[in-house]
């Protein structure tokens, strides 16, 4: 079993490398990486939240282009602060700014969105929903 710190260290690990082994083929080329955090503290919610991910926000990432978003969770088992970890790629910065922009008029993820806010506390680190 893994603990939190654990697998964070295996998380920086995992992109460190990904990094590292992509400017080994293209110098030139620079990633940026966004890592959201979602915090829950219920089944309801996690639920809530795998069905938000799976249904609504990773195909509208790939509606929009990225298609190697990854999903990452601490064990159930931890009686603390559960948390999922989205890690998302991006060529350019400006990609990076314009995402929200890019999700918001996306009308699938939005009606399925609007199912998952109806359990509180589905938050991503920075405090959009």
């Amino acid at each position: 079993m893994l603990s939190n710190r654990k697998f964070a260290i295996a998380l920086i690990a995992a992109i460190i490398l990904t990094t590292s082994s992509v400017q080994l083929y293209a110098a030139e080329v620079l990633n940026y990486y966004q890592l959201k955090v979602y915090h829950y503290k219920t089944n309801e919610q996690h639920t809530a939240l795998h069905n938000y991910l799976q249904k609504a926000y990773l195909p509208a990432l790939h509606r929009n282009g990225i298609k190697l978003a990854g999903v990452f969770s601490t064990q159930q088992q931890d009686t603390t602060d559960k948390r999922v970890y989205v890690l998302i790629p991006f060529n350019n910065w400006n990609d990076i700014q314009n995402l929200d922009a890019k999700l918001s008029g996306d009308t699938a993820r939005i009606e399925v969105k609007f199912i998952s806010e109806q359990v509180p506390v589905l938050k991503d680190n920075t405090g959009k929903p």
